[in-house]
């Protein structure tokens, strides 16, 4: 995008950017801005500091409701809002004239970060000496001798900007309603518990203290703390060599990681007891969601009213769903104990909790608060994913199973019998279902089902893997099928490729998969590599994988009809989500976070009922793509997060 106004600040505080997000960083009073680069059109960057006056063109601009453009847009919009409108008589920009081009990179494939998203379309990539001017000039103490460097590198940037987003399709008029809606989600923020936080997070350090005094006793001082990974490994695979502990990732040929350990300990036969105590601590000590009440605390302490700001990040994957920063909410368990409040009372008290790790994790949910005098209410489609594989492939005979979901019948119990299995077997053929739509086959079905707590064997998973296979025909029909159309794609460059509702075209270096809502996936880079046995295999370069590379040669990534399946079905939940949300928004129901397949809103105590009329209605009131979708929705409310 060349129109409107391109601007990139440099600044400096005492706060710590990265540890402490963009929001309570641009609140802080100690927060100062060193200059702001500005760009228009085609016109050469200028520069202006705190020691001239504003430029007027900038503030008309502004005023009249001019576009502004920056990269990360969020920082630059809460400078704008907390430093420079107030302290330099700036006429304040709304939220909607603000356009984002690390979002637009994202939802195009590429990496969020200016260096990388730049280098790929022939920027200078990575400065290191840009780097080493921020440590100098932003981070105390400040070097004031480099500022004129600090300057021409922030022109740099606002240049940089410019061109690489210059190249790529500009966002759609609703994909630049979606970066809104989400900001203004982003700006109301959502409360926590920091009193509880704190005491989690005491609780937590004690019991890691406990679990290190346990193997220090057990392992005769070999392993004196439960993240000592490399150690527990050698221990446990010198002294329990099962299949469950072997690992083909590692360069031990052996590995202590979650799954092995569970099935480790699932052992109820031979397994020694002081095996058990290490697995079981390692477990237990290594449990990294208890580590997120310190960051909340942390963050939310510093806000007035207790709330973490900016938390969601639009176009986070390349299906455009959304991740979270800082505390990570979308990592929160979902499983909640049913007597989370009496057990966070006992945290509080400093009792005795049973698997206090375990317990902790689960009650992280429930640390998340409306403000005084609100409430929560919360909703989430039921298997929306089940159901969007099933719709996705109806042209194959996917629609049977879709009738099943619209008829209300219970479809695991269904999806059994299918697989010859009986009705007090359901647990399977949810498992089934859960696993294998994207093409999981025994690995994927033994890892879904421990989830279910399903004890099986892996020939046991392959055989239910391949029944289900068999009773659903149209899912390997329907990956082989946008398989194809992809590869095809690829091999003629500008043609137009059809599977189902999903059309695959080649635009430049992207593979274009468009959704039946109209909305666009891009796979950069993609092409046809050689395939474990010498068939064409699509490949592509994944955003990821460029971040952690060499950016003259990122590595490829592989893909296959099972993945662009998942690709395209989570892509569907996603535009199902930014919908709801769109009508939340539309509908003044104030949406405060949301995970994948749920929303959670806060409101004024009494007004529970009616929002839980309006969030389901905005829910279930489809696109004009998903009307024969058959969705269903259960809601909630609650004085704190958690079902």
């Amino acid at each position: 995008m060349t129109d409107g106004l391109h601007v990139d600040f440099e600044t400096r505080s005492s706060v710590n950017l990265p540890k402490f997000g963009a929001y309570v960083y641009a609140t802080d009073p100690g927060t100062e801005v060193l200059c702001m680069a500005y760009k228009w059109g085609c016109a050469p960057a200028q520069l202006w500091t705190p020691d001239k006056p504003f430029p007027e063109k900038v503030a008309k601009h502004i005023a009249n409701g001019g576009t502004i453009i920056a990269h990360n847009a969020q920082f630059e919009r809460l400078i704008f809002w907390y430093i420079v409108c107030p302290d330099f008589g700036v006429p304040e920009p709304e939220l909607e004239q603000f356009y984002c081009t690390a979002n637009l990179a994202r939802s195009r494939g590429l990496p969020g970060k200016l260096e990388l998203a730049s280098a790929l379309f022939g920027g200078t990539g990575k400065d290191p000496r840009g780097d080493e001017l921020i440590r100098e000039c932003c981070i105390p103490p400040y070097n004031d001798e480099l500022l004129p460097e600090l300057y021409e590198y922030c022109l740099t940037d606002v240049e940089a900007e410019a061109a690489f987003s210059a190249c790529l399709p500009a966002l759609t008029d609703s994909e630049q309603h979606d970066y809104i809606v989400s900001e203004r989600i982003n700006d109301r923020g959502v409360g926590v518990d920091v009193r509880f936080c704190k005491a989690a997070t005491e609780y937590k350090e004690d019991e890691v203290a406990d679990l290190s005094v346990v193997l220090e006793r057990v392992t005769d001082g070999e392993i004196t703390k439960p993240t000592q990974s490399q150690r527990i490994t050698a221990w446990l695979a010198e002294r329990c060599p099962r299949d469950c502990l072997r690992s083909t990732k590692t360069k031990s040929g052996w590995t202590s990681n979650r799954q092995a350990l569970e099935m480790l300990l699932n052992e109820e036969d031979d397994v020694p007891a002081d095996v058990r105590e290490v697995a079981q601590a390692r477990l237990d000590g290594a449990n990294v969601s208890v580590t997120k009440y310190q960051t909340m605390a942390r963050i939310a302490e510093q806000d007035e009213e207790h709330r973490i700001r900016g938390a969601f990040i639009l176009n986070a994957a390349i299906t455009g769903r959304f991740s979270s920063r800082q505390a990570q909410l979308h990592n929160f368990p979902r499983s909640v104990p049913e007597n989370a409040v009496e057990l966070m009372d006992d945290v509080l008290e400093g009792y005795e909790i049973e698997t206090p790790m375990r317990t902790l994790a689960g009650l992280l949910r429930p640390t998340l608060i409306p403000a005084e005098g609100n409430v929560f209410v919360g909703g989430d489609w039921s298997a929306i994913e089940a159901v969007l594989t099933a719709w996705a492939g109806r042209g194959w005979g996917g629609d049977v199973v879709v009738k099943r979901f619209a008829d209300g019948v219970d479809v695991y119990i269904e999806q059994a019998l299918d697989m010859g299995l009986t009705e007090e077997e359901r647990q399977l053929g949810k498992v089934a279902i859960l696993a294998c739509g994207f093409g999981g086959t025994g690995n994927a079905f033994l890892s879904m089902g421990r989830n279910y707590g399903l004890r099986l064997e892996f020939n046991e998973a392959q055989a239910y893997a391949l029944a289900w296979r068999d009773a659903n025909r149209w899912a390997p029909a329907l990956w082989a099928a946008l398989e194809r159309a992809a590869i095809s794609a690829v091999r003629s460059p500008g043609e137009r490729f059809v599977a189902g509702d999903i059309t695959y075209m080649m635009w430049g270096d992207f593979l274009c998969a468009q959704l039946p809502s109209g909305r666009v996936l891009y796979y950069y880079g993609a092409r046809l590599v050689e395939g474990k046995f010498g068939d064409p295999q699509l490949a592509y370069h994944h955003a990821r994988y460029i971040a952690q590379s060499n950016i003259e040669s990122p590595p490829l990534v592989r893909t296959w009809g099972g993945k662009l399946c998942e690709n395209v079905v989570q892509a569907m939940a996603n535009d199902l989500l930014r919908h709801a949300l769109r009508r939340a928004d539309d509908e003044g129901v104030p949406v405060v976070g949301h995970v994948h397949d749920e929303l959670l809103c806060e409101v004024p105590r009494g007004t529970t009922a009616e929002t839980e009329a309006r969030l389901e209605r905005a829910m279930l009131e489809s696109p004009p793509w998903a009307r024969d979708i058959p969705l269903k929705v259960k809601t909630w409310s609650g004085d704190r997060y958690g079902k």
